[in-house]
């Protein structure tokens, strides 16, 4: 799993779905480093893959699932989020998606 979105991101550095993808074979704690020699932990591969692409609303429930309950995170673009921030954008953007909900 992990040597395909790898390649992906070789080939694309600014695909979205394969960092988010990426970030999810990734248990809490854990690091994959990237071709660049950039190590890379979860939390900032779900991050990434929102700054990439904001409407992707996998990437905001992977990363709400990442966060530890009441914990808040600073995105890429300065903003400040909880899970349930998360969690409510990923339904926003996809109400169909069961895990969001």
């Amino acid at each position: 799993g992990q040597s395909l979105f790898l390649r992906v991101l070789d080939l694309d550095p600014l695909n979205a779905h394969a960092y988010d993808n990426l970030g999810s074979t990734l248990r809490p704690g854990e690091f994959v480093r990237l071709h660049d020699s950039t190590e890379w932990e979860k939390i900032a591969l779900h991050a990434k893959a929102i700054a990439l692409d904001p409407s992707l609303a996998n990437a905001h429930n992977n990363l709400a699932v990442a966060l530890d309950e009441g914990e808040t995170m600073r995105m890429p673009d300065g903003s400040e989020v909880t899970r349930h921030d998360l969690f409510r954008r990923a339904a926003e953007l996809d109400p169909t998606n069961a895990v969001a909900l």
